[in-house]
C-alpha cells in the first residue's frame, strides 16, 4: 500500500472525495476507484 495511505481508513478517504465541492463527477469516480485499488492490492499483498 502507498505509504501515504498508511493509518488512514478507506471510509475516511471516500468521504473526503465525496465531499470535495470542486471535483467533477469523473474525478470523484476515478478517486473512488483509486482508493479501492489501493486497499485491495494491500490486502492481496498481505494475504488477507
Amino acid at each position: 500500500m502507498d505509504a501515504r495511505l498508511k493509518g488512514v481508513s478507506k471510509e475516511s478517504l471516500r468521504n473526503e472525495i465525496l465531499t470535495d465541492k470542486n471535483a467533477s463527477k469523473a474525478e470523484i469516480q476515478e478517486g473512488l476507484r483509486d482508493i479501492d485499488r489501493a486497499y485491495n492490492s494491500n490486502f492481496k499483498d498481505k494475504g488477507l
